[in-house]
C-alpha cells in the first residue's frame, strides 16, 4: 500500500525508519526465512479472522481512482510480455493444482447474493447469449484473421503471444446475425450504431453501403476484445472510441474490407 503514497514523503520515511535502525543489531540481518518456516507462518494465520477495525483501515488506506499510482498508467510491451509468460501453464499459480471440496464451496458461497442477469449494471438485454448468424463459423472468422494478418489490430499481437489462442473475431457494430442482414429483426435499433448519412431509416432493407458496414469485423487479443462492449460503445457511433477506429481503418486502408472475397459463406 505504501508504494502509492507521494514518492517524496515515502522516502523521508524510509530514510527516518533506517536511521532508527542505524547501530541495533538485527536478529533477522541477512536471513531468510526457510520453506518450513513459511509455511509454519501461513498455517499459523490461515483462518485468522480481521477485525472489523482491521478491514476497515485497510479499504481506507487502499489507493483507489485517481489517488491509484497505476491512474492512467498503461504496462509496456515488454511488461505485458513477461506478464503473459508468467501466467502460462506450469508458470501459473494455480497450474497443476487441485482445490478441495471445501474451497470451492467457500467461493459458491461468496457468490450469493451477487447482482445477476437485468439486476447487475453490465446488463446488457441478454445480448451476449443470441445466437450468431450460421455464416459465422471457424472458416469465416480464420478468413478475418489471415485478412489482417492474423494480428489484433489494436496491439498487434499474434496467436502466440494470446497465450496460443487463436484470435476473436469481434463484430464492429455488435450484430451477431451480420452476414444474415435478411433475418435481421430490429433493423431500426442496428441502424442506430451506424454513422450519421449512412443508416437509412424507414427503409425495409438494408442498402449496399449498411451491410458493407455492419457486416465489419476486426481480429482482437483477449485483453483488447474485453475493452470492447462497454458503456462508451453504447453511444452514437461519432462518439464512440473504437468503433469509430475499426470503422477508419477497415474505409482507409483495406477499402471497407474486413474479408477476403476468395471466400465468402453464401
Amino acid at each position: 500500500m505504501g508504494s502509492c503514497k507521494d514518492p517524496e514523503k515515502e522516502k523521508e520515511r524510509r530514510r527516518k525508519i533506517s536511521l532508527s535502525h542505524t547501530g541495533k543489531p538485527s536478529g533477522m540481518l541477512g536471513k531468510k526465512l526457510s520453506d518450513h518456516s513459511k509455511e509454519l507462518i501461513s498455517i499459523a494465520l490461515k483462518g485468522k479472522p480481521k477485525s472489523a477495525t482491521h478491514r476497515e483501515n485497510i479499504r481506507k488506506n487502499t489507493p483507489r481512482g485517481e489517488s491509484h499510482c497505476m491512474f492512467g498508467k498503461h504496462p509496456s510491451e515488454e511488461t505485458l510480455k513477461k506478464l503473459r509468460v508468467s501466467h502460462k501453464k506450469e508458470k501459473n499459480w494455480a497450474f497443476g493444482k487441485t482445490f478441495s471440496k471445501e474451497y470451492r464451496d467457500k467461493l459458491s458461497k461468496s457468490h450469493i447474493g451477487l447482482q445477476v442477469g437485468d439486476k447487475n449494471g453490465k446488463w446488457k438485454g441478454g445480448t451476449s447469449f443470441l445466437p450468431y448468424c450460421p455464416k459465422f463459423n471457424e472458416k469465416l472468422k480464420q478468413n478475418v484473421r489471415d485478412f489482417f494478418g492474423n494480428k489484433c489490430v489494436l496491439c498487434k499481437r499474434t496467436k502466440e503471444e494470446n497465450n496460443g489462442e487463436n484470435l476473436s473475431v469481434h463484430h464492429v457494430f455488435t450484430e451477431k446475425m451480420a452476414c444474415c442482414e435478411n433475418r435481421i429483426e430490429e433493423m431500426e435499433l442496428i441502424r442506430e450504431r451506424l454513422p450519421i448519412g449512412i443508416a437509412q431509416f424507414g427503409n425495409d432493407e438494408f442498402t449496399e453501403e449498411e451491410i458493407m458496414y455492419i457486416r465489419m469485423m476486426v481480429p482482437l487479443c483477449h485483453s483488447c476484445h474485453s475493452k470492447q462492449g462497454k458503456k462508451s460503445e453504447s453511444l452514437p457511433y461519432e462518439q464512440t472510441k473504437y468503433r469509430k477506429f475499426f470503422t477508419e481503418l477497415i474505409l482507409n486502408e483495406y477499402g471497407g474490407k474486413c474479408y477476403s472475397e476468395k471466400y465468402y459463406p453464401e
